[in-house]
Protein backbone atom coordinates (compact mmCIF):
# COMPACT_ATOMS: atom_id res chain seq x y z
CA UNK A 1 0.00 0.00 0.00
CA UNK A 2 1.31 3.30 -0.39
CA UNK A 3 2.17 5.34 2.58
CA UNK A 4 0.92 9.25 2.90
CA UNK A 5 2.13 11.33 5.31
CA UNK A 6 4.05 8.77 7.21
CA UNK A 7 0.59 6.88 7.30
CA UNK A 8 -0.34 3.72 4.95
CA UNK A 9 -3.15 5.05 2.74
CA UNK A 10 -5.71 2.13 1.66
CA UNK A 11 -6.26 2.07 -1.59
CA UNK A 12 -9.60 -0.11 -3.28
CA UNK A 13 -8.45 -2.89 -5.31
CA UNK A 14 -11.93 -4.51 -6.23
CA UNK A 15 -13.15 -4.11 -9.45
CA UNK A 16 -15.31 -0.72 -9.92
CA UNK A 17 -18.66 -0.51 -11.56
CA UNK A 18 -18.57 0.43 -15.55
CA UNK A 19 -18.98 4.25 -15.46
CA UNK A 20 -21.02 3.79 -18.42
CA UNK A 21 -23.36 1.41 -17.23
CA UNK A 22 -26.53 3.70 -16.61
CA UNK A 23 -26.11 5.16 -19.96
CA UNK A 24 -25.58 1.97 -21.99
CA UNK A 25 -29.43 1.15 -21.00
CA UNK A 26 -30.24 4.66 -21.84
CA UNK A 27 -31.98 4.68 -25.75
CA UNK A 28 -29.79 6.29 -28.43
CA UNK A 29 -30.53 7.07 -31.75
CA UNK A 30 -29.19 7.89 -35.16
CA UNK A 31 -31.49 10.84 -37.20
CA UNK A 32 -30.05 10.44 -40.71
CA UNK A 33 -31.31 10.59 -44.66
CA UNK A 34 -31.35 8.40 -47.63
CA UNK A 35 -30.68 9.35 -50.78
CA UNK A 36 -31.59 12.57 -52.64
CA UNK A 37 -33.92 14.87 -50.69
CA UNK A 38 -34.64 18.29 -50.55
CA UNK A 39 -33.38 21.37 -48.59
CA UNK A 40 -36.48 21.46 -46.49
CA UNK A 41 -36.12 17.62 -45.42
CA UNK A 42 -32.50 18.17 -44.27
CA UNK A 43 -33.59 21.24 -42.03
CA UNK A 44 -35.74 18.79 -40.88
CA UNK A 45 -33.43 16.17 -39.93
CA UNK A 46 -31.63 18.57 -38.33
CA UNK A 47 -34.69 19.45 -36.30
CA UNK A 48 -35.09 15.93 -35.09
CA UNK A 49 -31.50 15.67 -34.32
CA UNK A 50 -31.98 18.45 -31.50
CA UNK A 51 -35.54 17.01 -30.60
CA UNK A 52 -33.51 13.40 -29.66
CA UNK A 53 -30.97 15.50 -28.08
CA UNK A 54 -29.16 14.71 -25.86
CA UNK A 55 -28.57 11.12 -26.09
CA UNK A 56 -28.18 11.41 -30.15
CA UNK A 57 -25.57 11.70 -32.51
CA UNK A 58 -26.29 15.74 -33.76
CA UNK A 59 -23.25 15.65 -36.05
CA UNK A 60 -24.04 12.66 -37.79
CA UNK A 61 -22.80 13.03 -41.30
CA UNK A 62 -24.77 10.99 -43.94
CA UNK A 63 -23.57 10.52 -47.63
CA UNK A 64 -26.11 9.87 -50.67
CA UNK A 65 -23.66 6.90 -51.43
CA UNK A 66 -24.22 5.49 -47.92
CA UNK A 67 -26.23 1.97 -47.27
CA UNK A 68 -27.78 0.91 -44.07
CA UNK A 69 -25.75 -1.33 -43.60
CA UNK A 70 -23.02 1.18 -43.32
CA UNK A 71 -24.98 2.66 -40.55
CA UNK A 72 -25.67 -0.66 -38.69
CA UNK A 73 -22.03 -1.39 -38.97
CA UNK A 74 -20.76 2.48 -37.22
CA UNK A 75 -24.25 2.05 -34.79
CA UNK A 76 -23.35 -1.01 -33.23
CA UNK A 77 -20.24 -0.63 -31.38
CA UNK A 78 -21.89 2.66 -29.75
CA UNK A 79 -24.96 0.83 -29.03
CA UNK A 80 -27.72 2.78 -31.04
CA UNK A 81 -30.72 1.41 -30.36
CA UNK A 82 -33.08 3.30 -33.06
CA UNK A 83 -33.12 5.08 -36.57
CA UNK A 84 -34.52 7.49 -37.83
CA UNK A 85 -34.41 7.22 -42.00
CA UNK A 86 -35.83 10.09 -44.01
CA UNK A 87 -35.96 9.42 -47.83
CA UNK A 88 -37.94 11.21 -50.15
CA UNK A 89 -39.88 10.43 -53.77
CA UNK A 90 -41.15 12.11 -56.16
CA UNK A 91 -44.97 12.16 -54.28
CA UNK A 92 -44.08 11.50 -50.40
CA UNK A 93 -41.53 12.01 -48.04
CA UNK A 94 -41.11 9.25 -45.88
CA UNK A 95 -39.74 8.38 -42.58
CA UNK A 96 -38.96 4.99 -41.24
CA UNK A 97 -38.38 4.55 -37.31
CA UNK A 98 -36.91 1.06 -36.80
CA UNK A 99 -35.70 -0.67 -33.65
CA UNK A 100 -31.88 -2.36 -33.31
CA UNK A 101 -30.74 -5.12 -33.64
CA UNK A 102 -33.46 -7.06 -34.62
CA UNK A 103 -36.38 -4.76 -35.52
CA UNK A 104 -39.22 -3.87 -35.82
CA UNK A 105 -39.41 -1.12 -38.43
CA UNK A 106 -42.25 1.36 -38.81
CA UNK A 107 -42.82 2.83 -42.33
CA UNK A 108 -44.50 6.57 -42.16
CA UNK A 109 -46.12 8.86 -44.69
CA UNK A 110 -45.37 12.52 -43.61
CA UNK A 111 -48.48 14.20 -45.03
CA UNK A 112 -47.10 17.61 -43.12
CA UNK A 113 -44.40 19.37 -41.29
CA UNK A 114 -43.02 22.50 -40.00
CA UNK A 115 -39.59 23.55 -38.97
CA UNK A 116 -38.65 24.48 -35.80
CA UNK A 117 -37.79 28.54 -37.68
CA UNK A 118 -40.64 28.81 -39.13
CA UNK A 119 -42.24 28.47 -35.26
CA UNK A 120 -39.87 30.39 -34.61
CA UNK A 121 -41.07 33.50 -36.83
CA UNK A 122 -44.44 33.11 -36.72
CA UNK A 123 -44.70 33.56 -32.94
CA UNK A 124 -45.20 36.77 -31.56
CA UNK A 125 -43.21 35.74 -28.16
CA UNK A 126 -40.85 33.12 -29.51
CA UNK A 127 -38.87 31.10 -26.99
CA UNK A 128 -35.15 30.62 -27.12
CA UNK A 129 -34.74 26.41 -26.70
CA UNK A 130 -31.42 26.04 -26.02
CA UNK A 131 -31.33 25.25 -22.65
CA UNK A 132 -34.23 23.00 -23.01
CA UNK A 133 -32.89 20.68 -25.23
CA UNK A 134 -29.95 19.75 -23.25
CA UNK A 135 -32.24 17.98 -20.50
CA UNK A 136 -34.66 14.65 -21.58
CA UNK A 137 -38.47 15.08 -22.72
CA UNK A 138 -41.34 13.94 -20.84
CA UNK A 139 -42.82 12.42 -23.68
CA UNK A 140 -47.02 12.56 -23.56
CA UNK A 141 -49.05 9.82 -25.78
CA UNK A 142 -52.90 10.36 -26.08
CA UNK A 143 -55.83 8.03 -28.01
CA UNK A 144 -53.13 4.97 -27.64
CA UNK A 145 -55.19 3.30 -25.59
CA UNK A 146 -56.74 1.06 -28.88
CA UNK A 147 -56.83 -2.97 -29.20
CA UNK A 148 -55.09 -3.07 -32.43
CA UNK A 149 -51.48 -4.62 -32.81
CA UNK A 150 -50.44 -2.03 -34.18
CA UNK A 151 -51.15 0.55 -32.14
CA UNK A 152 -50.04 -0.81 -29.23
CA UNK A 153 -47.04 -1.17 -31.52
CA UNK A 154 -46.87 2.55 -32.02
CA UNK A 155 -47.09 3.06 -27.93
CA UNK A 156 -44.25 0.78 -27.04
CA UNK A 157 -41.89 2.44 -29.85
CA UNK A 158 -42.76 5.76 -29.41
CA UNK A 159 -42.25 5.28 -25.06
CA UNK A 160 -38.71 3.87 -26.02
CA UNK A 161 -37.58 6.23 -28.24
CA UNK A 162 -36.74 8.60 -25.19
CA UNK A 163 -35.18 7.64 -21.45
CA UNK A 164 -37.40 6.81 -19.48
CA UNK A 165 -38.40 9.32 -16.20
CA UNK A 166 -37.98 8.34 -12.44
CA UNK A 167 -40.70 9.76 -10.56
CA UNK A 168 -38.92 9.06 -7.10
CA UNK A 169 -35.31 10.62 -8.32
CA UNK A 170 -36.25 13.04 -11.54
CA UNK A 171 -36.06 16.72 -10.54
CA UNK A 172 -38.19 19.31 -11.29
CA UNK A 173 -35.77 22.00 -12.50
CA UNK A 174 -34.88 18.92 -15.28
CA UNK A 175 -38.54 19.15 -16.43
CA UNK A 176 -37.83 21.31 -19.46
CA UNK A 177 -39.60 20.42 -22.44
CA UNK A 178 -42.76 18.37 -23.22
CA UNK A 179 -42.96 15.71 -26.86
CA UNK A 180 -46.52 15.14 -27.54
CA UNK A 181 -48.00 12.03 -29.91
CA UNK A 182 -51.57 12.50 -30.77
CA UNK A 183 -53.24 9.77 -32.20
CA UNK A 184 -56.57 11.02 -34.43
CA UNK A 185 -58.37 7.95 -34.78
CA UNK A 186 -60.51 9.15 -37.68
CA UNK A 187 -57.97 10.40 -39.91
CA UNK A 188 -55.51 7.77 -38.79
CA UNK A 189 -52.97 10.51 -38.73
CA UNK A 190 -50.20 10.82 -35.58
CA UNK A 191 -49.24 14.07 -34.42
CA UNK A 192 -46.30 15.23 -33.38
CA UNK A 193 -45.51 18.27 -31.19
CA UNK A 194 -42.76 19.89 -28.96
CA UNK A 195 -43.37 22.14 -25.93
CA UNK A 196 -40.86 24.04 -23.38
CA UNK A 197 -41.85 24.37 -20.09
CA UNK A 198 -42.01 27.47 -18.24
CA UNK A 199 -42.75 28.25 -14.51
CA UNK A 200 -44.07 31.87 -14.24
CA UNK A 201 -44.07 33.15 -10.45
CA UNK A 202 -47.46 34.32 -9.01
CA UNK A 203 -48.22 37.08 -7.25
CA UNK A 204 -45.63 39.56 -9.35
CA UNK A 205 -47.11 42.57 -11.18
CA UNK A 206 -46.09 43.32 -14.69
CA UNK A 207 -43.14 46.16 -13.26
CA UNK A 208 -41.55 43.58 -10.78
CA UNK A 209 -41.26 40.78 -13.19
CA UNK A 210 -39.63 42.95 -16.00
CA UNK A 211 -37.23 43.91 -13.07
CA UNK A 212 -36.90 39.95 -12.41
CA UNK A 213 -36.36 39.02 -16.06
CA UNK A 214 -33.17 41.79 -16.68
CA UNK A 215 -35.22 43.38 -18.80
CA UNK A 216 -34.60 47.83 -18.44
CA UNK A 217 -38.01 49.63 -18.41
CA UNK A 218 -37.95 53.31 -19.40
CA UNK A 219 -38.27 55.15 -16.19
CA UNK A 220 -37.27 58.96 -18.11
CA UNK A 221 -40.91 60.32 -17.41
CA UNK A 222 -40.91 59.14 -13.74
CA UNK A 223 -38.98 60.68 -10.52
CA UNK A 224 -38.60 57.65 -8.69
CA UNK A 225 -38.55 53.52 -9.40
CA UNK A 226 -41.15 53.04 -6.45
CA UNK A 227 -43.54 55.46 -9.24
CA UNK A 228 -42.72 52.45 -11.61
CA UNK A 229 -43.48 49.85 -9.42
CA UNK A 230 -46.62 50.88 -7.46
CA UNK A 231 -47.52 52.91 -10.67
CA UNK A 232 -50.46 52.27 -13.22
CA UNK A 233 -47.63 49.90 -14.90
CA UNK A 234 -48.08 47.55 -11.49
CA UNK A 235 -51.62 46.44 -11.76
CA UNK A 236 -52.19 42.12 -11.90
CA UNK A 237 -51.84 40.26 -15.18
CA UNK A 238 -53.76 37.91 -16.63
CA UNK A 239 -51.74 35.42 -14.90
CA UNK A 240 -53.78 35.99 -11.80
CA UNK A 241 -56.80 34.25 -13.01
CA UNK A 242 -55.37 31.15 -14.30
CA UNK A 243 -56.84 27.65 -13.38
CA UNK A 244 -55.38 26.61 -10.10
CA UNK A 245 -54.51 23.17 -11.68
CA UNK A 246 -51.55 24.64 -12.92
CA UNK A 247 -50.30 26.28 -10.16
CA UNK A 248 -47.04 24.18 -8.72
CA UNK A 249 -44.79 25.10 -5.75
CA UNK A 250 -41.42 25.59 -6.31
CA UNK A 251 -38.71 24.45 -3.58
CA UNK A 252 -35.43 26.22 -4.15
CA UNK A 253 -31.94 24.26 -2.95
CA UNK A 254 -30.56 27.36 -1.57
CA UNK A 255 -33.11 26.98 1.38
CA UNK A 256 -35.23 29.81 0.16
CA UNK A 257 -38.75 30.19 0.99
CA UNK A 258 -41.16 28.19 -1.15
CA UNK A 259 -42.68 29.95 -4.07
CA UNK A 260 -45.98 29.45 -6.23
CA UNK A 261 -45.55 29.58 -9.95
CA UNK A 262 -47.85 29.30 -12.55
CA UNK A 263 -46.95 26.47 -16.11
CA UNK A 264 -47.07 28.09 -19.43
CA UNK A 265 -46.08 25.94 -22.36
CA UNK A 266 -44.73 27.15 -25.35
CA UNK A 267 -44.70 25.18 -28.47
CA UNK A 268 -40.85 25.54 -30.38
CA UNK A 269 -41.26 23.03 -32.90
CA UNK A 270 -40.95 21.31 -35.55
CA UNK A 271 -44.23 19.66 -36.52
CA UNK A 272 -45.15 16.43 -37.92
CA UNK A 273 -48.04 14.73 -39.20
CA UNK A 274 -47.54 10.78 -39.70
CA UNK A 275 -49.34 8.44 -41.15
CA UNK A 276 -48.60 4.74 -40.98
CA UNK A 277 -48.31 2.97 -43.34
CA UNK A 278 -46.30 -0.20 -42.69
CA UNK A 279 -44.56 -2.24 -40.12
CA UNK A 280 -42.06 -4.82 -40.82
CA UNK A 281 -40.68 -7.25 -38.57
CA UNK A 282 -36.81 -6.54 -39.06
CA UNK A 283 -34.72 -4.06 -39.78
CA UNK A 284 -36.13 -2.49 -42.65
CA UNK A 285 -37.20 -5.77 -43.64
CA UNK A 286 -38.78 -9.38 -42.85
CA UNK A 287 -42.55 -10.58 -42.54
CA UNK A 288 -45.13 -7.37 -43.24
CA UNK A 289 -47.02 -7.28 -40.14
CA UNK A 290 -49.34 -4.74 -40.89
CA UNK A 291 -49.72 -2.55 -44.46
CA UNK A 292 -52.58 0.08 -44.93
CA UNK A 293 -52.98 0.26 -48.54
CA UNK A 294 -52.47 -3.64 -49.58
CA UNK A 295 -54.18 -6.56 -47.62
CA UNK A 296 -52.83 -10.03 -47.98
CA UNK A 297 -54.84 -13.75 -47.18
CA UNK A 298 -53.39 -15.92 -45.54
CA UNK A 299 -51.99 -18.59 -48.32
CA UNK A 300 -50.95 -15.13 -50.01
CA UNK A 301 -48.45 -14.32 -46.94
CA UNK A 302 -47.24 -17.89 -46.96
CA UNK A 303 -46.34 -17.76 -50.56
CA UNK A 304 -44.60 -14.50 -50.06
CA UNK A 305 -42.96 -16.24 -47.09
CA UNK A 306 -41.67 -19.05 -49.06
CA UNK A 307 -40.72 -16.65 -52.13
CA UNK A 308 -38.40 -14.38 -49.65
CA UNK A 309 -36.74 -17.55 -48.16
CA UNK A 310 -36.22 -19.46 -51.07
CA UNK A 311 -34.36 -16.32 -52.45
CA UNK A 312 -32.30 -15.68 -48.96
CA UNK A 313 -31.04 -19.26 -49.02
CA UNK A 314 -30.03 -18.76 -52.97
CA UNK A 315 -28.27 -15.74 -51.55
CA UNK A 316 -26.39 -17.66 -48.60
CA UNK A 317 -25.48 -20.30 -51.35
CA UNK A 318 -23.78 -18.05 -53.43
CA UNK A 319 -22.43 -16.31 -51.01
CA UNK A 320 -20.73 -19.24 -49.51
CA UNK A 321 -19.56 -20.40 -52.93
CA UNK A 322 -18.12 -16.69 -53.39
CA UNK A 323 -15.56 -17.23 -50.29
CA UNK A 324 -14.62 -20.87 -51.14
CA UNK A 325 -13.34 -19.68 -54.51
CA UNK A 326 -11.73 -16.39 -52.60
CA UNK A 327 -10.19 -19.00 -50.63
CA UNK A 328 -9.56 -21.67 -53.42
CA UNK A 329 -7.33 -18.55 -55.08
CA UNK A 330 -5.59 -17.74 -52.03
CA UNK A 331 -4.50 -21.16 -51.41
CA UNK A 332 -3.14 -21.26 -55.33
CA UNK A 333 -0.84 -18.30 -54.85
CA UNK A 334 0.62 -19.81 -51.87
CA UNK A 335 1.82 -22.53 -53.97
CA UNK A 336 2.47 -20.79 -56.90
CA UNK A 337 6.86 -20.68 -57.15
CA UNK A 338 8.01 -17.10 -56.61
CA UNK A 339 10.43 -15.39 -58.96
CA UNK A 340 13.92 -14.95 -58.27
CA UNK A 341 14.61 -11.90 -56.31
CA UNK A 342 18.56 -11.73 -57.74
CA UNK A 343 17.61 -11.63 -61.90
CA UNK A 344 16.04 -8.12 -62.19
CA UNK A 345 12.79 -7.34 -63.84
CA UNK A 346 12.88 -6.37 -67.25
CA UNK A 347 9.39 -5.89 -67.97
CA UNK A 348 8.96 -3.21 -64.89
CA UNK A 349 11.21 0.24 -64.74
CA UNK A 350 12.78 1.23 -61.69
CA UNK A 351 12.92 4.93 -60.44
CA UNK A 352 16.46 6.24 -59.97
CA UNK A 353 16.98 8.16 -56.38
CA UNK A 354 16.63 11.99 -58.26
CA UNK A 355 13.58 10.91 -59.93
CA UNK A 356 14.83 9.49 -62.87
CA UNK A 357 13.32 6.58 -64.75
CA UNK A 358 15.99 3.33 -65.19
CA UNK A 359 14.91 1.05 -67.82
CA UNK A 360 16.75 -2.16 -68.17
CA UNK A 361 18.92 -1.83 -71.97
CA UNK A 362 18.71 -5.32 -73.51
CA UNK A 363 21.62 -6.76 -75.37
CA UNK A 364 21.78 -6.26 -79.20
CA UNK A 365 21.40 -9.50 -80.95
CA UNK A 366 25.20 -11.29 -81.98
CA UNK A 367 26.11 -10.91 -85.60
CA UNK A 368 26.26 -14.95 -85.77
CA UNK A 369 22.60 -15.61 -84.89
CA UNK A 370 20.61 -16.07 -87.41
CA UNK A 371 18.14 -13.34 -88.26
CA UNK A 372 14.47 -14.02 -89.39
CA UNK A 373 12.75 -12.33 -91.67
CA UNK A 374 9.50 -11.87 -92.15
Amino acid sequence: MPKKGGRRRKRRTHVLDHPNAESDKLPKSFVFKMGKVPPAIQTLVQDIRRTMAPYTADKLRDNRKNSLKDFIHVGAPLGVTHFMVFTSTEKHTNLRIARLPRGPTLSFQIEAFTLMRHMHEFQRHPVDPSLALKHKPLVVLNNFSSAEDHIQLLNVMFQSLFPPIDLQTIKLQECRRVVLFNYDKEANLIEFRQYVIRANPLGLSRSVKSLVKAKIPNLAKLNDISDFILGAQGGATSESEVDEATHITMTHERGNQETKSAIRLAEIGPRLTLKLTKVEREVCEGDILYHAFVSKTPEEQAQAKAKREGFCSLKRKRRQEQDSNVARKAQRDLQKPKPSSDAPDVSKPRIAPRGKIIRHKQRPPSQDAPVHQS
